[in-house]
């Protein structure tokens, strides 16, 4: 996976597997944490389905979300990376990124979803990066507005706003 190994200031990224599963059960069990996700099941089984479809995503495009692993404690916090997305037929790269509660509002989400976005355009992966948030998701609005995005009214997806950035204003940030 591209994002494996790698690291920030604060953050290692890492590849999920099932032996994450009771660390992330924090993230997937927190009903706050989770209330704008467009999940299906139970916790349990969204977590579980969660971690397959990293899996299936790393094994089909070499890329999805990366465990992020604080430096500080060598803890798993959650979760950011890139993610192939289908919106209206078009496949979009995704910086996806969600913490467990304990660790919001100290930056790690800004910080690993720049890294991952500079990444992308780095290795040119795409011209354009989006975010697909609730809109009552203030929260990954504003990291996504700190990660140089901004809301692209002509699209959505299922319900939720598209924020992206262009490579091309990304070279001018």
């Amino acid at each position: 996976m591209l994002l494996d190994n790698l690291s920030t200031d604060r953050l290692e990224f890492r590849r999920l597997s099932l032996a994450d599963k009771t660390a992330l059960m924090e993230f997937y069990g927190d009903s706050e944490v989770t209330k704008y996700y467009m999940f299906e099941h139970d916790p349990e089984t969204n977590c579980t389905k969660g971690i397959e479809k990293q899996l299936w995503r790393y094994k089909t495009y070499n890329v999805g979300m990366a465990g992020l692993i604080a430096k500080a404690n060598n803890k798993l916090i959650g979760m950011c990376g890139l993610l192939h997305q289908n919106i209206n037929d078009q496949l979009y790269l995704e910086v996806g990124y969600g913490l467990m509660k304990q660790y919001w509002g100290n930056g790690y989400a800004i910080e690993a979803a720049k890294y991952c976005r500079d990444y992308a355009f780095k290795n040119k992966m795409a011209d354009v990066l989006i975010s697909i948030i609730h809109p009552d998701n203030i929260s990954s609005q504003k990291v996504a507005s700190k990660n140089g995005m901004t809301i692209n009214e002509k699209l959505e997806y299922k319900g939720h706003l598209i924020y992206q950035l262009s490579k091309e204003v990304w070279g001018n940030l």
